[in-house]
């Protein structure tokens, strides 16, 4: 199934995201609320003014149910993600699917992620594969 990710960073105004419902079906579209510490980035003058938070309530009443939390800052340097915010946005939202993003450092902290309760828990993995901290080996082992 062919699934389209929309982005916060490249948002120019949240009355896009109308545009883009009325074109796609929810149940394709993933929305990313890409943040660097905290901060939303977005090319929307009134995004980047909002909490992540806020922001995944805005998608929940949209009737979308895929988020990814990604901060930027966090993205190629393995020291781990947002676990408070993840912890957070899923007690908040549990009816999302949330994918969590920026700094995954190895499969304790995947295990960490799934003991969250977050029952469809995906995760953007590349770093730590690409410098074998995690192995495609011990990756798969773990999601057994």
């Amino acid at each position: 199934m062919t699934q389209i990710i929309l982005r916060t960073e490249i948002l120019l105004a949240w009355e896009a995201l109308k545009e883009v419902l009325q074109a796609m079906p929810r149940h394709r579209l993933i929305f990313s609320v890409d943040t660097r510490k905290g901060q939303i980035i977005s090319r929307s003058r009134q995004l980047p003014n909002l909490n992540p938070l806020n922001i995944l309530g805005m998608l929940e009443r949209k009737g979308l149910y895929q988020a990814i939390l990604l901060d930027l800052a966090r993205v190629g340097i393995t020291r781990g993600v947002d676990m408070q915010l993840l912890a957070l946005a899923h007690r908040r939202y549990p009816g999302l699917t949330l994918i969590a993003g920026g700094g995954i450092c190895n499969l304790a902290e995947l295990s960490a992620l799934r003991g969250l309760g977050i029952d469809a828990l995906c995760c953007l993995l590349a770093t730590a594969l690409h410098r074998g901290e995690i192995t495609p080996r011990e990756l798969r082992h773990s999601l057994e």
